[in-house]
Protein backbone atom coordinates (compact mmCIF):
# COMPACT_ATOMS: atom_id res chain seq x y z
CA UNK A 1 0.00 0.00 0.00
CA UNK A 2 1.42 3.71 -0.92
CA UNK A 3 -0.16 6.65 0.32
CA UNK A 4 0.29 10.22 -0.77
CA UNK A 5 -1.73 13.98 -1.43
CA UNK A 6 -0.59 14.14 -5.21
CA UNK A 7 1.47 12.51 -7.57
CA UNK A 8 3.43 13.88 -10.66
CA UNK A 9 -0.12 13.86 -12.46
CA UNK A 10 -1.41 15.87 -9.86
CA UNK A 11 -1.39 19.87 -9.04
CA UNK A 12 0.67 20.69 -6.07
CA UNK A 13 -1.82 21.12 -2.96
CA UNK A 14 -2.24 24.71 -3.12
CA UNK A 15 -3.31 24.64 -6.21
CA UNK A 16 -5.69 21.74 -5.95
CA UNK A 17 -7.22 24.08 -2.93
CA UNK A 18 -7.39 27.26 -4.58
CA UNK A 19 -8.37 26.12 -8.10
CA UNK A 20 -6.35 27.28 -9.83
CA UNK A 21 -5.08 24.54 -11.61
CA UNK A 22 -9.16 24.37 -12.80
CA UNK A 23 -8.23 28.22 -14.06
CA UNK A 24 -5.34 26.71 -15.53
CA UNK A 25 -6.90 23.70 -17.53
CA UNK A 26 -9.74 26.31 -18.22
CA UNK A 27 -7.38 28.74 -20.04
CA UNK A 28 -5.59 25.83 -21.65
CA UNK A 29 -9.21 24.86 -23.46
CA UNK A 30 -9.47 21.72 -21.57
CA UNK A 31 -13.32 21.77 -20.33
CA UNK A 32 -15.64 21.19 -23.08
CA UNK A 33 -18.14 23.27 -21.82
CA UNK A 34 -18.22 26.09 -18.89
CA UNK A 35 -20.65 23.38 -17.00
CA UNK A 36 -17.99 20.58 -16.87
CA UNK A 37 -15.40 23.74 -14.89
CA UNK A 38 -18.59 24.30 -12.67
CA UNK A 39 -18.59 20.38 -12.03
CA UNK A 40 -14.97 20.64 -11.37
CA UNK A 41 -15.43 23.44 -9.09
CA UNK A 42 -18.53 22.18 -7.30
CA UNK A 43 -16.29 18.99 -6.82
CA UNK A 44 -13.21 21.34 -5.35
CA UNK A 45 -15.29 23.14 -3.07
CA UNK A 46 -16.46 19.59 -1.64
CA UNK A 47 -13.26 18.15 -1.36
CA UNK A 48 -11.80 21.02 0.39
CA UNK A 49 -14.66 20.00 3.25
CA UNK A 50 -14.30 16.49 3.38
CA UNK A 51 -10.14 17.86 3.76
CA UNK A 52 -11.09 20.05 6.70
CA UNK A 53 -13.83 17.40 8.37
CA UNK A 54 -10.78 14.71 8.14
CA UNK A 55 -8.42 16.68 10.24
CA UNK A 56 -11.17 17.89 12.77
CA UNK A 57 -12.12 14.42 13.44
CA UNK A 58 -8.05 13.58 13.94
CA UNK A 59 -7.44 16.80 16.13
CA UNK A 60 -5.26 18.07 13.17
CA UNK A 61 -6.79 21.46 12.17
CA UNK A 62 -4.64 24.24 12.78
CA UNK A 63 -5.39 27.26 15.05
CA UNK A 64 -7.84 29.31 13.18
CA UNK A 65 -9.06 26.60 10.83
CA UNK A 66 -12.77 25.65 11.03
CA UNK A 67 -14.55 22.37 9.04
CA UNK A 68 -15.71 25.22 6.81
CA UNK A 69 -14.33 25.68 3.52
CA UNK A 70 -15.24 29.47 3.76
CA UNK A 71 -13.62 29.83 7.25
CA UNK A 72 -10.22 28.61 5.49
CA UNK A 73 -9.80 29.71 1.90
CA UNK A 74 -6.46 29.96 1.71
CA UNK A 75 -3.91 27.71 1.96
CA UNK A 76 -1.01 27.85 4.32
CA UNK A 77 1.98 26.23 5.47
CA UNK A 78 0.33 24.65 8.76
CA UNK A 79 -2.77 23.51 6.77
CA UNK A 80 -0.24 21.58 4.15
CA UNK A 81 1.54 19.73 7.27
CA UNK A 82 -2.04 19.17 8.60
CA UNK A 83 -3.02 16.95 5.88
CA UNK A 84 0.69 15.16 5.08
CA UNK A 85 0.38 14.20 8.80
CA UNK A 86 -3.14 12.97 8.73
CA UNK A 87 -1.80 10.87 5.76
CA UNK A 88 1.28 9.97 7.53
CA UNK A 89 -0.98 8.62 10.19
CA UNK A 90 -2.50 5.57 7.69
CA UNK A 91 -1.18 2.28 7.78
CA UNK A 92 0.13 2.26 4.14
CA UNK A 93 3.64 0.51 4.05
CA UNK A 94 4.90 3.38 2.37
CA UNK A 95 4.32 7.23 2.40
CA UNK A 96 5.11 9.38 -0.79
CA UNK A 97 5.78 13.81 -0.65
CA UNK A 98 6.25 16.09 -2.75
CA UNK A 99 8.17 18.53 -2.62
CA UNK A 100 5.96 20.79 -4.74
CA UNK A 101 3.60 20.55 -1.27
CA UNK A 102 6.36 21.40 1.11
CA UNK A 103 7.56 24.55 -0.61
CA UNK A 104 3.97 25.31 -1.23
CA UNK A 105 4.52 25.88 -4.86
CA UNK A 106 1.24 26.44 -6.94
CA UNK A 107 1.74 25.74 -10.39
CA UNK A 108 2.06 22.06 -11.59
CA UNK A 109 4.67 20.16 -12.79
CA UNK A 110 2.77 18.35 -15.60
CA UNK A 111 -1.05 18.51 -16.78
CA UNK A 112 -2.15 15.21 -17.80
CA UNK A 113 -3.84 15.41 -21.69
CA UNK A 114 -1.73 18.29 -22.59
CA UNK A 115 1.86 18.08 -25.16
CA UNK A 116 2.21 21.84 -26.73
CA UNK A 117 -0.32 23.38 -24.75
CA UNK A 118 1.88 23.51 -21.50
CA UNK A 119 5.31 23.35 -20.60
CA UNK A 120 5.09 19.99 -19.14
CA UNK A 121 8.46 18.75 -17.06
CA UNK A 122 10.06 22.72 -17.03
CA UNK A 123 9.10 23.99 -14.31
CA UNK A 124 11.40 23.77 -11.86
CA UNK A 125 11.39 23.76 -7.87
CA UNK A 126 12.03 27.22 -6.24
CA UNK A 127 14.79 26.14 -4.01
CA UNK A 128 17.83 24.01 -4.11
CA UNK A 129 17.65 20.85 -2.11
CA UNK A 130 20.15 21.82 0.87
CA UNK A 131 17.99 25.16 1.34
CA UNK A 132 14.57 22.99 1.48
CA UNK A 133 16.50 20.72 4.30
CA UNK A 134 17.54 23.86 5.91
CA UNK A 135 14.42 25.49 6.16
CA UNK A 136 13.19 24.62 10.33
CA UNK A 137 9.46 24.18 9.35
CA UNK A 138 10.62 21.68 6.80
CA UNK A 139 12.51 19.50 8.76
CA UNK A 140 9.97 20.92 12.04
CA UNK A 141 7.61 18.40 9.18
CA UNK A 142 9.49 16.01 8.50
CA UNK A 143 10.42 14.79 12.26
CA UNK A 144 6.14 15.09 12.69
CA UNK A 145 6.26 12.76 10.04
CA UNK A 146 8.70 10.18 10.80
CA UNK A 147 7.73 10.44 14.12
CA UNK A 148 4.05 8.97 12.88
CA UNK A 149 5.04 6.96 10.70
CA UNK A 150 7.09 5.40 13.47
CA UNK A 151 3.70 4.54 15.56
Amino acid sequence: DLVTLATHDMPPINSIWHGSDLELRDSLGLYPTPETLEEARDGRRHDRHIFLEALDREGLLPDGATRHPKDSPYMTHALRSALQVYIARTQSALMVVQLDDWLGMETPVNIPGTSEEYANWRRKLDRDIDDIFADPRIRELCEHLTAERSR
